[in-house]
């Protein structure tokens, strides 16, 4: 609403305040939500995000969120000074 910062709310337009508020808060994020929307279908074919559930969405955009180390570890092949006990390739055991 234009001039709204310098208007008060008073009991007889607090209506038209919610109703603007409300506004604003649903559609802050449509020009971020559409950018978004144009990446992604950049990625993956507009009508077929209808079929996936965010879950499916996110492997096909970020891959498997699963990662299996023992796999990992047994097609890693380190060259020059590296090998497996390298301080830097040793990763630290995290306590819970």
């Amino acid at each position: 609403m234009e001039g709204g910062a310098d208007k008060p709310v008073t009991f007889e337009n607090r209506l038209q305040y919610v109703e603007a508020v409300v506004d604003f808060r649903l559609h802050e994020f449509d020009t971020a939500a559409r950018a978004m929307r144009k990446g992604l279908v950049a990625m993956v074919p507009g009508r077929a995000l209808r079929l996936l559930t965010w879950r499916e969405l996110e492997i096909l955009a970020c891959g498997d969120p699963v990662i299996d180390l023992e796999l990992l570890k047994e097609h890693t092949r380190y060259v020059g000074s590296w090998d497996k006990n390298h301080e830097a390739v040793r990763m630290p055991r995290l306590s819970v």
